[in-house]
């Protein structure tokens, strides 16, 4: 789980079965981040709202993401 606060709220991001499970259905592959990382990463990042933020618009979340500074030790906790 990844928890941090924005802009006054907390957060905690994560999975469980059933957002990991449409996250695939979606085409996720964690093989092709480095690839595809225009596709992959925003994919990634917004499949992790879903089990606890979903009413969080994907706008909000891509400016959410946009100001994480250590973007490449989030994404590594994302995918672990």
């Amino acid at each position: 789980m990844v928890k941090f606060t924005y802009d006054g709220k907390e957060y905690n991001l994560g999975f469980n079965r059933n957002t990991a499970v449409a996250l695939q259905r979606q085409g996720f592959d964690t093989d092709k981040i480095g690839s595809q990382s225009l596709i992959m990463i925003p994919m990634l990042v917004r499949a992790s709202f879903k089990m606890n933020h979903s009413t969080v618009k994907d706008s909000k979340i891509d400016e959410i993401y946009g100001k994480i500074s250590k973007k490449e030790e989030f994404l590594k906790a994302l995918i672990e």
